[in-house]
């Protein structure tokens, strides 16, 4: 994959997630985690994306009130039967 691509592929995961870890896109890129550590940072510079600990969040999602615990374990549980795949 082309790091154009690959930046690409990581902008839209985030935009669509609004929250995405190093881990999540290491398994689904199928790279190497410093690789995904630097894209994030490009990114970042380039004012796509808000770095975080242990990965990155969207600027374009604005999130009004904190989710219900409930409503986590739904998100949480599609997560990760998606990365099972």
């Amino acid at each position: 994959m082309l790091k154009e691509e690959r930046l690409t592929a990581i902008q839209d995961l985030i935009d669509q997630q609004g929250l995405v870890k190093v881990n999540e896109i290491v398994s689904i890129l199928n790279v190497s985690d410093m690789t995904v550590r630097r894209d994030l940072t490009e990114l970042e510079k380039t004012g796509r994306v808000k770095r975080i600990h242990g990965g990155a969040k969207s600027l374009n999602i604005y999130k009004q009130a904190e989710l219900s615990h409930s409503d986590k374990q739904v998100i949480n549980m599609t997560r990760r039967k998606r990365l099972q795949k």
